[in-house]
Parts: C-alpha cells; structure tokens; sequence
C-alpha cells in the first residue's frame, strides 16, 4: 500500500472516531463555554451545620503548601477516555506543562499519528484538528462570558499542577479559606470575604493524612446550574513530592455529565523545555468560536 493509500485509509477509518473524540475533548478544554448558558445566581455550599474541624486553615493550608510541586516543567504520555452521554472515546498523546507558560496537551492516533492539539498560555486558548486541518485560537479576554465569571490559563494551570487557587491572586493564604468536617472528609471553603460574585471560587477535599489535594470543585460567577470537579489519584512521586498520574475532569450540567479521564504514564520533571507554542501553518483553517460552540453542543 502506498503512502497516499495509507494515510486515506486511516482518515477513512479513524475520521468519526478521532472528531468524536476531538469534540470531547474541545468540552473538557472549552467547559467555560457550557458557564455561558445559563445565568442564575452562583451558590457556594456551605455545610453550616457541620463545625469547623480542630484543624486550623492556617495550619492546614501550610501543610497543603508543603506537598505542592515546585518542579517549573512536566512531561508524559497521557491516555484520555472522554465521555459525554453514551458517547466515548479514547486516545493516546503527551502532556506537557510548563508552569506560568503553557499546558500542552497533544493527541495521537495508534500511538504515531498527532491527530489534535489543544494548547493553553496565559494569553489565549488554541485548540488544533489536525486531521480536518482546522484550528481556533481565542484571547482569554476576548470571550466576554469567560472573562466575567474569571476562568482562565490560572484556573486550568491550578487544576492540572494539583495546587490550591484563589481567582485574582498570585499566592493564596490561610485568611481565604475556612476547613469544615463534611461527609467526604476534610474540605477547604472560600471565606465569605473571598467570595466575588464575579469570579469563580473553588473549593478543596482534602486526604487528612497526607494533605494533598483528592479534589477540587470549581464554581464559575453567577452558576448555580454547573458544577466541575476534578478528582486526583495513582500518586506518582516527581522529585521528591507527590503528583497524581489520574485525573478525572467532570461537568455536570443539569442533566448532562461530561467526563475526561487523563491518565499520566510515569511523568517526568523537565525543567530544561524550551518553547513549547505551537505555530499553526497557513494550511490552516482558522474557524470561529461560534463552531466549535455547535461541535460541542451538537446544536
């Protein structure tokens, strides 16, 4: 079979499973769009009727510090099972982070063909199908309902480093977050003079024993309809600290449960990563904000 051959009968056979595929993952990195589509007032739960743990936020948010990577750059080989529905699809890449710069995820196809490649800086989001030739590639502040409900790089770069995040700060502290006793276990919750009804705030289960970060809930500006959480495990050790080789990003919107799964085969510190942007050839389709809207929805 001839190379021109090959490469149609690939297409021709993975084509509707990879932009399948790529749609799912188009949700996981673009679930900020799902937070336009309804707009109630944001709720924050509270378990009041649960007393604040012995535990002080002071102490434990500097235990919490104390496990947090310090390691600048990441890389590994990722699977990634994205359901949506009844739908699913998986798919082999790398992911590869460097911190305050660039989370990179890349996509390939029997473990040789880069088929997508969704990319995240603190300036834009590109999001790259490689077998449609077809890219978008948005400034975080150019899409109005992204900019006021406050989810950006620094959201997404706190979710995939496994770190605690307060919007609008370089640095949280202990003066952010209360500790409560829930069923789930130790949780940290943003303060009443955290919360701002234009930013997101997210909320922390902690592992008492360990004090590293099981899971994260992220709760846009003005939503009360979405949640998305992230649930961390197969801790690894990076250098000398913990890091989870899972993670399982998940929407729920009303009805609707939306799920990727990404799980990190030996990551590796790389504190020596040049530039990692990705510069898209004019061969390129550049398409709008509006389509990947309907590639998502389905609408």
């Amino acid at each position: 079979m001839n190379r021109t051959a090959l490469s149609y009968t690939l297409k021709r056979t993975f084509s509707l499973r990879l932009n399948k595929g790529m749609g799912y993952c188009l949700c996981l990195l673009s679930f900020a769009v799902f937070l336009t589509s309804c707009h109630t007032t944001r709720k924050v739960t509270q378990p009041d009727d649960q007393p604040t743990v012995a535990t002080t936020s002071q102490s434990l948010v500097s235990r919490i510090s104390a496990t947090q990577q310090t390691v600048s750059g990441l890389r590994s080989k990722v699977s990634l099972k994205l359901s949506a529905g009844s739908k699913s699809a998986s798919v082999g890449g790398q992911l590869k982070m460097k911190r305050d710069e660039i989370i990179q995820l890349t996509l390939t196809a029997l473990g040789l063909f880069e088929v997508g490649r969704l990319e995240m800086t603190p300036a834009y989001l590109l999001i790259q199908d490689r077998m449609n030739k077809q890219y978008l590639q948005v400034a975080w502040t150019d899409v109005s309902d992204l900019q006021r409900a406050g989810v950006d790089f620094n959201v997404f770069q706190a979710l995939f480093w496994n770190q605690l995040f307060v919007p609008g700060k370089a640095q949280p502290d202990s003066q952010d977050f209360t500790v409560r006793q829930t069923a789930e276990g130790t949780c940290l919750y943003p303060t009443d003079d955290a919360l701002d009804d234009h930013r997101v705030v997210a909320q922390f289960l902690i592992d008492a024993a360990t004090s590293l970060i099981q899971q994260t809930t992220v709760i846009p500006a003005q939503q009360a309809r979405l949640s998305f959480k992230c649930n961390y495990g197969k801790w690894q050790k990076l250098h000398d600290k913990d890091y989870p080789a899972q993670m399982v990003l998940g929407i729920t919107d009303g009805a609707k449960q939306y799920t990727a799964d990404i799980t990190l085969t030996s990551p590796q510190a790389d504190e020596r990563m040049g530039n990692l942007a990705t510069r898209v050839s004019d061969s390129y389709r550049r398409v709008k904000l509006e389509d990947i809207l309907t590639q998502l929805t389905g609408k």
